[in-house]
């Protein structure tokens, strides 16, 4: 479609992004029919659920048919795996625009010959921006955005492209004759916004990161006006009342000769035009070219980045050195998101070129357009651009990683990986097609000649898959095994080890000492609860198995995982562990709790207790589950190197045998390392 030719549209969908407003439009009638069609003739398939897929064959950006709200499948791309663990996408819907979280179940494949027509037409939604209007205050709140749905959506009107910047449009629609956006702000659901402003918006969302909206509190309601505004044309107010839902996307129901001819105009009402100065430019580097750079900031990790050229170091110090040695003149007119200016860095009051991303009462949101970063100025530190410092390009290029669905979902601690590997370096930077929203570019990075993904991958996958130590099967009420205590705090609570398992131990013993010869200090900026690591103990100074329980300013709790004990060690006592000494055995001690003690901790008898199991082989009989914590057994103890075999429970229990105060000591003199490895 060409610029200001009027064209006939369907409005399909209505949604916010930022302060714009955009119209899903379907510009073919017939061909959504015949979808339709299509899928009416498959729906009978997919209910007895033909195509199903199975998760680990569903792609981002795969196109498949989903099951709606009411029933009917319609055609979507899948745009999230990342609730994939609950058995639920992300979808578009390409024929409508709307979005939504469906279930695997509800999805069907279309990759079968059978249903290969409904993959091969081409998605009939077709985004616009509407020209001319921000949110009258704030950001476009949810009543606003209902009452606009209720008025232009399921109808057939005509638009008018204003402008085109890249692949974004800006569309002046016509509605019962009248420009829809001055039907907004008459109605004071919008303000007007000069169209190179809008321009503005959009060429810095390619060259900025996406900040949030921010909710302005209204002015106070009296009494006699709390009601939401509602749209009105030449006076006369098109829906008086609001639905409270939404119809769903089932248009079927809609039959377009319901309604009024569409009006054709050849002069469409124009918009409203403000002054304005120009806007910045910003260059758009070859696809494959190299580029040495600096990351001046990083807004969201590897999804969002902005670098500087290196080549554009000496430019941009001289344009810099200009800026700052004349005097600013301040605005004499109110800003608007969009207007270009000069903005006074708080943190050393250098003067940079800026852009307006809200407008917040006596305060604005700017971007620096050659730095990547943003902050909130009040308006007396906002100045006038001469238009000689509007003309250079913008220094700061947005960026995302290439391939960035590779690295999974992009967690705190991802984020923190990339700002440590390219934060204040010089690295290199190779132009890649766009895998993504083509908002911003995208890019390979590297540095010391290593791929900075394949960097994080590895750092990735050294954590993600040291989530947890498996935890060994537990046997059966009635089950009996060979046990060595490993660990006692009183007879209620108490570890220990299946006797089989030793050898196993004893080898993975033997490889975390090698390992924990080269591994890396554990950074605390990684640390979190849960977390398995290498601990060293501070009684015999040797490595072990843990995993962290708590974390305080100086110190970590950890629990050893093999034995039972706990032990508060600082920092640099922690490394990381490998995903191998995780893997390769689970959590050797298992918590007990001796028959007859469940609710008798008896800790006067820790010592004897000590005393008759330490260091022997005891024959270990399961009488319940689920003291203390689900996974705690009940247990009777046998020694059987005596004859008959002693039940060490029975003993502790009988009163002649509790041993005084100074038999306590002599056994704890005896064994003085009884808490110990």
């Amino acid at each position: 479609m060409s610029v200001l030719k009027p064209f006939d549209l369907y409005v399909s969908y209505v949604e916010k992004e930022g302060q714009l407003l955009k119209l899903w439009c379907q510009l073919n009638r017939s061909s959504v029919e015949l979808v339709e069609r299509l899928i009416s003739k498959f729906s009978p398939d997919f209910d007895k659920g033909f195509a199903i897929p199975h998760e680990s064959t569903l792609s981002i950006g795969q196109v498949c048919c989903a099951r709606y709200h009411d029933g009917v499948y319609y055609r979507a791309r899948i745009t999230s795996l990342s609730d994939l663990m609950k058995t639920q996408v992300s979808v578009l819907f390409i024929d409508y625009g709307n979005s939504e979280v469906v279930f695997v179940d509800d999805i069907r494949v279309l990759d079968s010959g059978v249903v290969q027509p409904l993959d091969s037409l081409p998605g009939q939604a077709t985004e616009f921006y509407l020209a001319g209007v921000i949110p009258a205050i704030g950001d476009w709140n949810d009543e606003s955005l209902q009452i606009i749905r209720q008025t232009i959506c399921y109808a057939e009107l005509q638009g008018v492209v204003l402008s085109q910047c890249g692949n974004k449009k800006l569309l002046n629609l016509l509605y019962q004759n009248q420009d829809f956006s001055r039907i907004l702000i008459d109605s004071n659901i919008a303000a007007p916004i000069a169209l190179q402003a809008q321009q503005a918006i959009i060429q810095a969302l390619f060259t900025t990161p996406s900040f949030p909206s921010f909710n302005v509190p209204p002015p106070a309601l009296s009494s006699t006006n709390r009601n939401i505004p509602s749209i009105r044309v030449t006076g006369q107010n098109v829906f008086p009342e609001v639905r409270s839902v939404l119809p769903p996307p089932n248009y079927r129901t809609v039959n377009p000769t319901n309604f009024p001819p569409p009006v054709r105009m050849n002069n469409p009402v124009p918009l409203p035009q403000h002054s304005g100065k120009s806007i910045f430019s910003s260059p758009l580097l070859d696809i494959n070219s190299q580029h040495n750079v600096y990351v001046s900031h990083i807004e969201d990790g590897p999804s969002s980045f902005t670098v500087q050229l290196e080549l554009n170091s000496s430019t941009l110090g001289s344009l810099m050195e200009k800026i700052n040695s004349f005097t600013p003149c301040p605005f004499s007119q109110p800003l608007m998101p969009g207007t270009v200016c000069l903005g006074r860095f708080t943190e050393d009051k250098t003067l940079c070129r800026a852009v307006v991303m809200a407008v917040l009462g006596d305060r604005c949101k700017l971007y620096y357009v050659d730095f990547g970063n943003s902050e909130i100025l009040p308006y007396s530190e906002i100045y006038n651009i001469p238009e000689e410092f509007v003309a250079p390009k913008v220094m700061a290029l947005r960026f995302t990683l290439f391939a960035l669905k590779d690295l999974g979902k992009i967690t705190n601690d991802v984020k923190t990986m990339f700002n440590d590997i390219v934060s204040e370096k010089l690295v290199q930077l190779r132009v890649t097609p766009a895998d993504g929203p083509p908002l911003k570019q995208y890019c390979e990075l590297y540095t010391n000649g290593q791929n900075v993904k394949e960097m994080l991958l590895q750092s990735i996958k050294s954590i993600r898959q040291v989530e947890s130590y498996d935890k060994l099967p537990l046997p059966i009420v009635g089950g009996h095994e060979l046990a060595l205590i490993s660990f006692i705090k009183n007879p209620s609570d108490f570890y220990i080890q299946y006797e089989g398992n030793t050898d196993a131990l004893n080898n993975v013993m033997t490889t975390l000492e090698t390992h924990c010869e080269t591994a890396p200090i554990l950074q605390p900026k990684l640390f979190r609860v849960g977390m398995p690591c290498c601990a060293l103990y501070s009684e015999d100074n040797q490595w072990y198995r843990a995993q962290i329980l708590s974390i305080a300013p100086h110190a970590v709790n950890v629990h050893y995982i093999d034995y039972g004990n706990t032990d508060s060690v600082q920092y640099s006592m922690l490394k990381e562990i490998s995903p191998s000494l995780v893997e390769i055995l689970g959590a050797q001690a298992v918590r007990c709790c001796l028959k007859g003690f469940q609710s008798n901790h008896r800790d006067e008898l820790t010592g004897m207790f000590e005393e008759m199991t330490l260091g022997k082989s005891l024959k270990m009989v399961v009488t319940g589950t689920g003291y203390m914590e689900s996974e705690t057994l009940v247990v009777e103890l046998y020694d059987e190197s005596i004859s008959p075999p002693a039940n060490i429970g029975s003993k502790l229990l009988i009163p002649d045998t509790i041993p005084t105060a100074q038999e306590n000591e002599n056994i704890q003199e005896a064994h003085p390392n009884v808490e110990g490895k």
